[in-house]
């Protein structure tokens, strides 16, 4: 379990709809460069793309001209990483995306943005990503049939032999894999500034809800150390990685 030094709540209200976005301060990461994890859960189905000048968030033209569907998560997804902002007493400004698809946050700042199903995460740090790379990911678990076809992408059965051994059922150790990896992989894109396959890290140890990867040479590479680390929490139906690489 992540230690959390804070963990708030801040009620956001868009007519009759109520939007809860839970704060908290990632505990024992380094003094100088604190992390602030920041969720958000709404129903989708009550979302207004009103809501984005209501909370002073900019909608990019190429989301304003998405789907319904893809503004709210986009929307939910800058909520987090907003809240998150304010708890180092930034204020609020745009998050753009950059040409990579990766979000720009403002100078001085770094982080990582995931959503799925009605859950948004946002993880951001008060540092330069070359000293902190913050990355986060939230999968809904996947069902039986579909782990089937996820886990010859993502896991290796040694890799899913860990997870089991654990006690996770096999569709919730494909969630957790993939999951994992792809925080990792957005913790690691500022210095890799490439795609990254699944295989590229190993599980190697699931010591409580903290996973053990290992590089594969090709990261390496790139300076990378050879051993990295993700907490995993599952709530409900979802599972929530979180990294940071220093």
């Amino acid at each position: 379990m992540i230690k959390r030094a804070l963990d708030s709540a801040i009620q956001w209200r868009f007519g009759a709809a109520r939007v809860e976005c839970v704060v908290s301060e990632i505990a024992g990461v380094q003094e100088k460069h604190p992390l602030y994890l920041a969720r958000v859960g709404f129903d989708h189905s009550q979302f207004d793309p009103s809501w984005f000048a209501i909370a002073g968030i900019d909608c990019p033209a190429q989301i304003s001209a998405s789907r319904l569907l893809r503004q709210a998560e986009f929307f939910a997804g800058r909520l987090a990483a907003h809240t998150a902002l304010k708890a180092f007493n930034q204020v609020p400004v745009s998050i753009p995306i950059n040409p990579d698809r990766t979000p720009a946050f403002p100078p001085g700042f770094c982080g990582s943005i995931s959503h799925s199903g009605e859950q948004a995460v946002a993880l951001v740090a008060c540092s330069n990503p070359s000293v902190l790379r913050p990355g986060i990911d939230i999968q809904t678990i996947v069902t039986i049939e579909q782990s089937a076809d996820i886990q010859p992408l993502v896991a290796t059965e040694g890799e899913l032999a860990i997870m089991t051994a654990a006690g996770l059922s096999r569709e919730m150790a494909v969630t957790a894999i993939f999951s994992a990896k792809e925080a990792l992989y957005k913790a690691l894109f500022p210095l890799v500034g490439d795609v990254l396959e699944f295989d590229v890290v190993t599980l190697i140890q699931h010591n409580d809800s903290l996973l053990h990867f290992e590089a594969g040479p090709s990261l390496r590479a790139y300076g990378i150390r050879p051993h990295l680390h993700c907490h995993l929490e599952i709530q409900d139906q979802h599972v929530q990685c979180v990294t940071w690489q220093a």
